[in-house]
């Protein structure tokens, strides 16, 4: 199906009952980009099963609806696609949205997602009531040229991210904001900057990680910090890595960590909480000041190695038979009255 006309409108919403919308063959704009298409289905169903605007992206998408489902791939280029879902939004394949159009999705239950690609622009995901499941797909808003596009997750419910992009080459990377009751990180997450300004990571609710996962921050004009202030877990239990890439960003850990490993390289490293290691090392790479008040534990022939260009504090570190390196180049290292515990239980 083409579209001829700048602006289609179909409209099967109804008081007593609405019906459904289903695509089985192609739509296109007539011409690139100058068509919006408008759904309004009420409490009916749009089912997308084959692609939109592959061959002519619309300018705009607009869905409103209970469930939608896509098993095609979208592409948008101008204003971008909104969903408004009174049931569930399940994208089995690619939203792309180019130029200034941006990527809006609302759902009352869950939402799951392929790849969602805009250049620089924002990507809203909201569901009130249900889950968020990006890990089948990567959401990026990255640009080479411009900053990077924010990107939003809101729920009550879980949240479970596969890779995110908000990267930016020369200028500010987009922000990653995510609130649900849990995130479980299923992919990496890069906020950098490259030779620009890497942005800020924060973590309030508490963080599972499915599998090892790096977060990167850095940027050669300003690193992004990275702040968890609820607990960080592996599933399986103590398994997965964890790898900090903050670049002159700072880290922060304000409540209890338990992981496979922990590679860091930031600025300053402050932890208010212990830290329990089961299957790899503890390394932090620090170009200002380490501080560890609380207890650090590793297990199962695990090292701790502290590097750090100014003062190095910390409490009982406990290696279960393996090497403790604290190594500071101009600082003061101060484990007092905490315990270097190095010995082997027999």
């Amino acid at each position: 199906m083409t579209l001829d006309a700048n602006t289609v409108t179909l409209t099967t919403s109804g008081t007593a009952g609405s019906g459904n919308v289903t695509f089985n063959n192609t739509v296109d704009s007539n011409s690139l980009g100058t068509a919006n298409l408008t759904l309004e289905a009420g409490t009916g169903t749009v089912n997308i099963n084959q692609a939109i605007g592959e061959t002519n992206p619309l300018n705009s998408l607009n869905l409103t609806s209970g469930n939608i489902n896509s098993n095609g791939g979208i592409n948008v280029t101008g204003e971008g696609i909104n969903i408004n879902s009174s049931g569930t939004v399940n994208l089995t394949q690619p939203i792309t949205a180019t130029n200034n159009a941006t990527i809006n999705i609302n759902a009352e239950n869950n939402i799951t997602t392929a790849n969602l690609t805009t250049e620089g622009k924002p990507i809203i995901l909201n569901s009130n009531t249900g889950n968020i499941d990006s890990s089948g797909g990567i959401i990026n808003s990255s640009s080479t040229n411009s900053n990077g596009g924010d990107i939003t997750m809101t729920t009550p419910a879980n949240i479970t991210l596969g890779e995110i992009n908000t990267s930016t080459q020369t200028n500010q990377a987009g922000t990653l904001a995510v609130t649900g009751q849990k995130i479980g990180l299923t992919g990496n997450i890069n906020t950098s900057g490259n030779s620009g300004t890497g942005s800020n990571l924060t973590f309030n609710n508490p963080v599972e990680l499915n599998q090892p996962v790096t977060l990167n921050t850095s940027g050669t004009a300003g690193g992004g910090n990275i702040t968890f202030n609820n607990t960080i877990n592996s599933l399986p239990v103590n398994n997965n890595g964890l790898i900090l890439e903050a670049g002159n960003g700072n880290i922060q850990f304000n409540n209890t960590v338990n992981l496979g490993r922990l590679e860091i390289n930031a600025q300053t490293v402050n932890s208010n909480s212990p830290i329990t290691l089961d299957t790899g090392n503890l390394r932090i790479n620090s170009s200002d000041t380490v501080t560890l008040s609380q207890d650090i534990i590793t297990t199962n022939g695990s090292n701790v190695e502290i590097t750090a260009t100014n003062n190095i504090i910390t409490g009982n570190i406990t290696t279960n038979g393996q090497p403790i390196t604290l190594n500071s180049s101009t600082g003061n290292i101060t484990t007092n009255p905490g315990i270097l515990n190095t010995s082997f239980p027999e």
